[in-house]
């Protein structure tokens, strides 16, 4: 008798995570599941999580503070050692943060690399747009 074998890309796990932007119960495969535990992670404000109080980078609470060159490197910072605590798959290549006056929006673009089972893949989390209404 053959045997089925299930192939997902990088044998990643699937997800059945709720984001906003793209639908509660969405079933997400390969990259979008890392790209949903980004966003997770990034909109999560510390200390909601009662099992995991440090869990959460807060990014909404960003859009009213100012934006600076001093404050986007520990803003990078935070993102990236989060990050690195709780996705330990996920190697940043590079953090973007961007403000917009005029809309009142915060951008957040991620550049990384994921390593499962020996193998790399690049993936791009981009365009979190944080608006005040």
């Amino acid at each position: 008798m053959a045997q089925i074998q299930s192939t997902q890309y990088l044998n990643q796990p699937s997800d059945l995570s709720p984001i906003p932007a793209i639908g509660a119960g969405t079933l997400l495969y390969g990259l979008d599941v890392y790209n949903g535990m980004l966003y997770t992670l990034l909109m999560t404000t510390q200390g909601t999580r009662p099992f995991f109080p440090e869990y959460g980078i807060g990014v909404p609470s960003w859009l009213f503070v100012p934006l600076d060159i001093h404050s986007r490197a520990d803003y990078s910072h935070i993102i990236r050692t989060q990050i690195a605590r709780w996705i330990p798959q996920i190697t940043v290549k590079f953090v973007q943060l961007a403000y917009d006056p005029i809309i009142n929006a915060l951008t957040v673009d991620i550049s990384y690399n994921i390593t499962i089972n020996g193998l790399v893949s690049g993936g791009r989390f981009s365009n979190i747009v944080l608006q005040a209404k």
